[in-house]
């Protein structure tokens, strides 16, 4: 049939453009894991999804997400996934390189 030609052309290309897509999204797990391992946190060493899970000592996973949002970064609290979790946060971890110097200082000033 017509589809399955077309799909024989198309998917291919499809899964190639994936691939490309997640070694991106893999690197700039990496290039955050290494920008945060500068501060006092500690990062969870997963490659799954666009997220990365730090834990804190210092401070609850709420109030971190309340001083980086003053900070202009967007955090999700550790304790929407379960009470073990509170003093953790999630962050998106698909940060372009460029900018990753600027969300360290963000971090660091939330930190205090």
């Amino acid at each position: 049939s017509v589809i399955q030609k077309a799909s024989s052309k198309v998917l291919p290309r499809c899964d190639a453009f994936l691939d490309e897509v997640s070694q991106e999204i893999v690197g700039q797990q990496h290039r955050m894991r290494q920008s945060l391992s500068q501060l006092p946190v500690e990062v969870f060493p997963s490659t799954a999804g666009i997220f990365s899970w730090i834990r804190l000592n210092s401070m609850s996973g709420e109030t971190l997400v309340e001083k980086l949002a003053e900070q202009g970064v967007l955090a999700i609290p550790g304790s929407l996934f379960g009470e073990s979790a509170s003093n953790c946060i999630r962050i998106n971890s698909a940060v372009p390189e460029e900018r990753l110097e600027e969300l360290i200082l963000r971090f660091s000033s939330a930190l205090g």
